[in-house]
This record gives structure tokens, C-alpha cells and sequence, in this order.
């Protein structure tokens, strides 16, 4: 079974063209995702590479370097008794820094690009770079410099058919890899994996982590956790506490405590500590999930003198071992916004990883309207020409969307709830009339695509007339298109995924009937577009990677042969 979930950017209906022409620059909402705080005071997200200049304590981030534009930061490292450090891009690519002259803050103006790894295979992503001699994890293959991330050169040799899941390094170099067929272990005088025989508990691991006192904690896929500590002489099952659950992160500090992190889709995030290492795992993160929700998601876990998280939301801190936790996002750089609109009496609203922040005419800064208390970053929003505000939470992976509404411009929210039980996770959408519609937007073995609509006043209902409702289907985009009709795009086929029905673009009245099919003039190159957006007139836009579409009208840009799911973009 696989589950895809996808987040909708769309030119909402009664969004006129003006709406959208910016005056200058505008400042997006503070506060953004946080994949990982180390090195004392250093710390980057999916896009951004920062230096905290305040106290560790109090961390207020100001230097920061941009990865070029379509590109994100995969891991970031400190090379092992040198002043560099390295800075990992999803394509390959790395970058350098060096510390200053006080070797206490990097020197951002010094970051420059040192290499490009060309991968074994045509496509990999790259996860994780680590070590003195460095290693790095694609997710293909591991890959080892000798000079520095000059030059790379496949290290696979021992593995066999295994696939590495996670590395990790003891002081004494020595390179570690959870797999798929067991835990391999490389010497640094070596080029050759070999497998660690005396862990015979599990063969099928997913993680492995080595703390300051070579003490080596492996994780086993939904099978509990081990470990070792003489170098790997010796196992023992360490699940008090945790049972079989897979741990995701692993964590130690300055005083011997050992943390960990369990992320999982379909259950609440779970950050545990072992005091001193030796003790059973308790759960520490009640003070995280009073402030975010007890599915918070957990992007890093990394420890010295102060503990840090890093969250979808912003970093959490805490001096006292996690006991307590303070929670920050100044000035973290948020260079994404997930969706805007325009109320009618001017206020301008955007989604950010945090939630919906609000601004009005005469605001001078950004407040944060939803979710009232914590955060969600995975709210899609919409508003109708009347004035009403949608936000659409999803509260699990398995059920419906819970969805709230503001007369008041995002002052109050209110459960909007008729028929709601019917729902499953989509794509929310409103038309002219203030009518709301859902196409699910699960895939999977045990996901069948349904639509839903509710007219203003009623409950929602299911809206399959002329729709086969199928598993391995998804909508990805749905929209008005002001004059009539309601349209949706995606990916439709029989169960089973393997013969195509219904159209990958579809169209039905506004007041009802059924779906029909609407592709005349679509390349049969694009699978589904990922964006729908009315324009002026009986005009139509639509979006893929490669395309830009006008319906009615010629192609207006066009790429390789291929066109699938990809970010959406906007067109007016």
C-alpha cells in the first residue's frame, strides 16, 4: 500500500486579476520549517543555511545563505577536526563554508561550491553526509571522499543486494550501515563492508546511531531497537519503554542521555530519553505537544550543553535535558508560501508552514490566524466571493479533513461539520455561488477517488455522478471555472492501476449532473495537470511542469515528451 498526500496551491474563485499583481516585495510571514540545528549554532532547512547570532539558549538566527533557486539542502556537516563545513544538495551538489577567525560563527561569505557527485544511477536522491573521510548516503548508494568531497567513488563493495537505509561513524572511524540484510560495519583502513555477525536479533534494520561514548544504538524495522557497548561485540534488545516501535531519530547530549524520536504517519509522534543511557525510555515531549499537537512531525533531534528539535514549525529548546521546552522561530527565513487570497474588503491571507497568517491594508506585520492555538502546516484554504474563509485540517492520514469557517475575515473559526463523516483527505475547493467540493486525494491499494459537494446551507454528499470511483486514483486539482462549471484533473484508473477511466480532465454544471469528460486539444503527453485557474472571459488555464495551457487556445510553452505531477504554478 502507498499513500500520496497532496497540498493544492490554487487562484481561488473570486480572486480578480489585479488581485495578484504584487507592488515591490513582499515580507512572507516569520517562522519556518527547521530540518536540523547543530555545530552549536548552526542550522538549515530545506532551502536555507543559517547562523544563530543570539544565545544558545535563545537562538535568533541572521546570516544565512540560499540554496540556488530548485534546489534544497539535504544534511549539512562539520568536517571532523578542520574549520570546513560541507552543505549537501538534493541534486549532488556540495558546498563549503569555513569558520571564522574566532572559529566560533562560519563566515557566510566564504560559501562557495566544491563539487558535483555524479550518482551510479540515473536517479538518486542524497540523504546524508558524514565523517572525517566522508561518507555519503543517496538513496541508491554510499559514496566515499578521501580529499575533502573533491572527488566521490562508489563504497559498496560487502553489501551485496543490501540496501542502506542509515550510516553512522564511532570516533575511531569506523563506518556503520543499518540495511535491509543486517548491520554492516567498514574499517577506516578499509574499502570493504562486512557484516557484524554477533547481531543475529534482526536482519531487516532501519536506522543506526553511534554517541559520544561509541556506544551504537541499531533499529530495527518494526522490531524493536539494540544495543552495543563494546564496538559491536556484544547486543542486547533495549525496548523498555518503546516496545517494537521503528525509531526514526536518535539523539545524546553532554551528560550521557541517549534520546529518541518515532515518527510515523499513522500514529503520534513520540520524542523518548533514556537518562544517562542506561535507564528505560520515558516520554518527554508532553510541554512539544501542549504547543503543537500531539502529530507534530519531528525533522531532527540533535543534543550538547541544550537540546534541540527541529519541527515543521520552528525549534524547540531545552537546558535542562527536556525537561521543559521553550519554542522559537526568530528570524528563520520563510521562503515559502503554500497558497494566498485576497478577501473582498482587501486583507490578504497566506498559508506557511506554521498555519494561515493574515495582513490587512494597513497592517504592518503578518498575524497568525489558524489554526487559534499550535500549528499546522498542512491546512489548505479557501475563500468564496461572499466573503467566507474555508480551512480544511487534516486530523488523520486515514480519515476525513476537519473543516472550519470565518465569516469575520479570520477573526473566529467555527466547525463546519454536515455530512463531514462522508469526507476522506483532498482537495478542497469553493465555487461562485459559495458551493464547496472535495476530490480525495489518497492513493493507494485501499483508497478508492470520490467527490464530494455541499451546497451553501446543506450537507456534504456524494458527487460521482458520470465518476467511476476507482483505488490508484487521485484528484489533484479542482476548480470553477465562473461560468458554469465546476472541473477536475487527475489521475484515474481501474482498480488495480492499470487501465485509465474517466478523463484526466473532467467537467460537470455548477448546479449539477454528471461528469463528462473534457480533453479535446490536451497533449497525450500530460498525464494530469496540476493546477486549474480561471481567467477572465470563458478562458481557462491549466498547468504541468512542461506546459502552460490555455484551454480553447494553443499551448503556450511546452518541454520534454513527459509530463507528470509536479509543483503547481500559477497562471493569470
Amino acid at each position: 500500500m502507498v499513500l500520496l498526500l497532496f497540498t493544492l496551491i490554487l487562484l481561488l474563485p473570486g480572486s480578480s486579476r489585479s488581485q495578484f499583481n504584487f507592488s515591490g516585495k513582499e515580507t512572507l510571514p516569520n517562522g519556518s520549517s527547521i530540518l536540523t540545528r547543530d555545530f552549536g549554532n548552526i542550522g538549515f532547512n530545506s532551502s536555507t543555511y543559517f547562523v544563530d547570532e543570539g544565545d544558545e539558549d535563545d537562538p535568533e538566527y541572521g546570516s544565512v545563505w540560499d540554496a540556488p533557486k530548485g534546489r534544497s539542502i539535504s544534511d549539512v556537516v562539520h568536517k571532523r577536526g578542520s574549520d570546513v563545513i560541507l552543505i549537501l544538495l538534493d541534486d549532488g551538489s556540495v558546498y563549503e563554508d569555513f569558520f571564522g577567525e574566532a572559529e566560533v560563527i562560519p563566515a557566510l561569505h566564504n560559501v562557495r561550491f566544491r563539487t558535483k557527485i555524479t550518482g551510479a544511477s540515473f536517479s538518486e536522491d542524497w540523504e546524508k553526509i558524514i565523517g572525517d573521510d566522508l561518507y555519503m548516503l543517496s538513496s541508491s548508494y554510499v559514496y566515499v571522499s578521501h580529499d575533502t568531497a573533491l572527488t566521490w567513488s562508489l563504497d559498496t563493495a560487502g553489501l551485496g543486494s543490501a540496501h542502506v537505509w542509515d550510516i553512522a561513524i564511532d570516533s575511531a572511524l569506523h563506518v556503520y550501515a543499518a540495511t535491509t540484510n543486517g548491520l554492516f560495519k567498514e574499517s577506516p583502513d578499509s574499502d570493504t563492508w562486512h557484516r557484524v555477525t554477533t547481531l543475529t536479533q534482526s536482519t531487516s534494520l532501519y536506522r543506526v546511531f553511534v554517541d559520544r561514548k561509541n556506544r551504537i544504538l541499531v533499529g530495527g524495522n518494526g522490531a524493536g531497537l539494540y544495543l552495543s557497548t563494546d564496538n559491536g561485540g556484544t547486543w542486547s534488545t533495549d525496548t523498555a519503554g518503546i516496545g517494537t516501535q521503528t525509531p526514526d531519530l536518535f539523539a545524546d547530549d553532554i551528560y550521557g542521555n541517549l534520546y529518541l524520536v518515532t515518527n510515523s504517519p499513522f500514529t503520534n509522534t513520540v520524542v523518548y530519553k533514556s537518562a544517562g543511557g542506561t535507564s528505560s525510555w520515558q516520554e518527554i515531549d508532553g510541554p512539544i505537544a501542549a504547543v503543537a499537537g500531539t502529530n507534530f512531525g519531528i525533522n531532527s533531534i540533535t543534543g550538547d550543553s541544550t537540546l534541540f528539535i527541529g519541527t515543521p514549525y520552528g525549534l524547540f529548546v531545552s537546558t535542562d535535558q527536556g525537561t521543559t521546552w521553550g519554542f522559537t522561530s526568530a528570524g528563520v527565513p520563510n521562503n515559502y508560501a503554500f497558497g494566498f487570497w485576497k478577501s473582498p474588503d482587501g486583507k490578504w491571507f497566506a498559508r506557511s508552514t506554521i498555519g494561515i497568517f493574515s495582513k490587512g491594508p494597513s497592517d504592518a506585520s503578518w498575524t497568525k490566524d489558524f489554526p487559534v492555538q499550535g500549528f499546522n502546516s498542512n491546512v489548505a484554504f479557501v475563500g468564496d466571493a461572499l466573503g467566507n474563509f474555508y480551512a480544511s485540517a487534516s486530523h488523520t492520514n486515514l480519515g476525513g479533513p476537519i473543516i472550519f469557517k470565518s465569516t469575520d475575515d479570520g477573526g473566529t473559526w467555527n466547525l463546519d461539520t454536515a455530512g463531514a463523516s462522508l469526507l476522506r483527505t483532498g482537495v478542497l475547493s469553493i465555487d461562485e455561488n459559495g458551493g464547496q467540493h472535495l476530490g480525495t486525494s489518497q492513493w493507494g491499494s485501499s483508497y478508492p477517488s470520490l467527490l464530494f459537494t455541499k451546497a451553501p446551507g446543506g450537507s456534504w454528499v456524494f458527487d460521482t455522478v458520470g465518476f467511476m470511483s476507482s483505488n490508484y486514483s487521485f484528484t489533484y486539482s479542482m476548480a470553477s471555472d465562473h461560468h458554469g462549471y465546476l472541473y477536475i484533473t487527475g489521475s484515474y484508473f481501474t482498480t488495480g492501476g492499470s487501465v485509465q477511466v474517466n478523463g484526466r480532465v473532467m467537467r460537470r454544471p455548477i448546479a449539477g449532473g454528471a461528469w463528462r469528460v473534457d480533453t479535446t486539444g490536451l497533449p497525450s503527453s500530460v498525464n494530469y495537470l496540476s493546477n486549474l485557474v480561471p481567467r477572465q472571459g470563458r478562458q481557462y488555464d491549466g498547468a504541468c511542469r512542461q506546459y502552460a495551457l490555455q484551454k480553447n487556445q494553443r499551448s503556450v510553452g511546452n518541454g520534454p515528451s513527459s509530463c507528470t505531477r509536479r509543483r503547481a504554478l500559477l497562471l493569470h
